[in-house]
């Protein structure tokens, strides 16, 4: 073989290798440049990461506070303050024109059930110069109270008041009457000052539970002494 044909193939191999060594250099560089890139990320990630972990513990304490603080307030008496509540906002006054009387009526009737207003009772109050009218309408479930029927008022301290309904209604509405001509003196009194766990009241085809909330005691206890002032 020639020499220059020697040196030709010489000369083609260095530079098959020279490119082949140049590409691999270069695939090289690109993935350190990876590598590189993914750990530089790493702390930024890691930085991320404790942020949001302390955004979600803060996240967590506020939801334990607000719990204790709802805990606290629920485990507050709950009276009535003559001197700081509001009674324009549970009851109003009533001019009746026609015959030149008045009386006080509560603002909003208070919803007292268990199952989003499906069965339960609906409670409101009347006050004029004769006493308190208390009427308490069966939610759901309607059949005739007569007068007499049994209405048991059970009391948080376990005590509780055995009343008898005054008047008849095929309606499904019991009436109480307290209080100036209808006298029972005691049984307002009580009503006034003790929380309300629950009223029980019988018609001809049913018995009739309202179980009270947090919010009903606070509504009653509140529109029974602001409408009786």
């Amino acid at each position: 073989m020639k020499r220059t044909s020697i040196i030709t193939i010489i000369f083609i191999l260095i530079v098959f290798v020279s490119c082949n060594s140049g590409k691999q250099a270069k695939e090289a560089a690109i993935e350190k440049a990876k590598q590189d890139s993914i750990i530089a990320a790493m702390p930024a990630q890691r930085i991320k990461d404790s942020i949001d972990a302390v955004e979600e513990q803060t996240r967590i304490q506020d939801s334990i506070n607000s719990a204790i603080k709802k805990a606290e307030e629920e485990e507050k008496d709950i009276t009535y303050d003559p001197k700081s509540t509001d009674c324009d906002k549970w009851v109003h006054k009533v001019n009746d024109k026609m015959s030149g009387n008045s009386y006080h009526s509560n603002n909003d009737d208070i919803i007292v059930s268990s199952d989003g207003g499906r069965t339960g009772l609906e409670i409101s109050m009347l006050h004029d110069n004769n006493g308190l009218i208390l009427s308490l309408k069966s939610i759901g479930t309607i059949g005739c109270i007569f007068e007499d029927d049994d209405i048991y008022i059970l009391f948080d301290d376990d005590s509780r008041l055995e009343l008898r309904n005054q008047s008849s209604s095929c309606k499904g509405v019991a009436t109480l009457y307290f209080g100036g001509a209808f006298g029972k003196y005691n049984q307002l009194k009580k009503l006034k000052t003790k929380t309300i766990t629950g009223i029980r009241v019988y018609s001809s085809n049913s018995i009739v539970n309202g179980y009270f909330s947090r919010e009903n005691k606070i509504q009653f206890i509140n529109i029974i002494n602001c409408i009786t002032k």
